[in-house]
């Protein structure tokens, strides 16, 4: 177990349930405490609850999207809670990496996932957030 990953929570949303189900065992192999769910609004739902140290989210989903998710994460911000965002999506439009970037996403990735790149990417997330 990484010691970034002990007591570090992460939350996984992706209605994909192959996709979501890979995420999720890569990172519990990691030593990470996951929460995973099937769309935009649920997440929301369990960020609000609390405990949540970064959020991985695809950006399509049919209960609300990521960039909703996003914009309910922008607001926890301004209340002084900064959660690291990982984005994991089918594919970006033109401008859509500046765009998510705006939002304080630290990485994109474009399924399928290298499930290494994205260890790495939430192990350096988590790294530097408190």
């Amino acid at each position: 177990m990484s010691p970034d990953a002990q007591a570090r929570r992460i939350l996984i949303a992706d209605d994909d349930d192959h996709s979501r189900n890979i995420m999720t065992e890569a990172m519990r192999s990691c030593g990470y405490e996951v929460a995973a769910v099937d769309g935009g609004n649920s997440a929301f739902s369990e960020v609000e609850k609390g405990g949540v140290d970064l959020v991985i989210t695809d950006l399509r989903m049919k209960d609300g999207t990521g960039i909703e998710l996003l914009r309910g994460l922008r607001r926890l911000q301004l209340d002084g809670r900064n959660i690291p965002k990982v984005i994991v999506t089918t594919g970006l439009i033109e401008g859509g990496e500046r765009y998510l970037k705006a939002f304080g996403v630290s990485d994109i990735f474009v399924k399928p996932v290298d499930l290494d790149l994205l260890q790495k990417a939430v192990q350096k997330a988590l790294s530097c957030s408190p």
